[in-house]
């Protein structure tokens, strides 16, 4: 797959999560936060444990979607998502972290 060339009066798009770390105890509740410098047309969070790859668990195109202890959001603006953990277990241990297109695509 080759990559698109930005035009001049592009600029590349930026991702920021908050909060960088986070250290909870069991059955905590969390909260993560990306905001985004561009529309974005579908956003992917994703789970890593140490040694291991990262695991996606939530891949939308907008709204709010919930599972089970888990809610992840795309904001109206598009621009904003968040991750919502209820009741934390060790299991939910890991770096998790976000990633958005502005591309139309088939897969999301």
């Amino acid at each position: 797959m080759e990559r698109r060339k930005l035009d001049k009066n592009e600029r590349p798009l930026q991702i920021k999560q908050n909060p960088q770390f986070l250290l909870l105890q069991e059955v905590e509740d969390f909260t993560i936060y990306c905001n985004s410098s561009s529309t974005l047309n579908g956003l992917q969070w994703y789970k890593q444990r140490p040694g291991d790859g990262p695991v996606l668990i939530k891949l939308f195109k907008g709204g709010e979607v919930k599972q089970k202890r888990r809610t992840a959001q795309l904001g109206e603006t598009r621009k904003d998502s968040s991750l919502h953990k209820a009741a934390s277990q060790t299991a939910d241990a890991g770096t998790y972290f976000c990633a958005g297109s502005t591309v139309l695509s088939e897969h999301l």
